[in-house]
């Protein structure tokens, strides 16, 4: 049961990547990694109020605010305090750049895509 609520909160965050890192590729072209290591510190500070303005319509409708940090609150609970972000890659995938960044939290080490 754990490892099926870490692989959908994993889930919910690589639309939240997908999403965040196009609309803000699209306004000043970045590095998709720049991008999703930051989307990830912003997490890990707990400002949801920014990578949410990040989103397109699209993406704000499915998961605003509130979700994405019940989602993250999730995350933490099963998985312990967020520690460092170890490493990056990025992937096409059905036409999108979907970056993978891997971190390690107290009690386990995820994959946030």
């Amino acid at each position: 049961m754990r490892n099926a609520v870490a692989l959908v909160l994993s889930g919910v965050l690589v639309v939240c990547l997908c999403s965040c890192g196009r609309n803000q590729a699209a306004a000043k072209p970045n590095d998709p990694a720049v991008l999703a290591k930051g989307l990830v510190d912003s997490l890990s500070k707990q400002d949801f109020a920014s990578v949410v303005n990040g989103f397109d319509a699209t993406m704000k409708a499915g998961l605003d605010e509130a979700k994405l940090k019940a989602t993250w609150d999730g995350l933490v609970d099963q998985a312990g305090a967020f520690k460092k972000q170890t490493g990056v890659r990025v992937a096409k995938e059905q036409g999108l750049d979907v970056v993978y960044v891997t971190c390690v939290f107290e009690r386990a080490a995820r994959l946030l895509a």
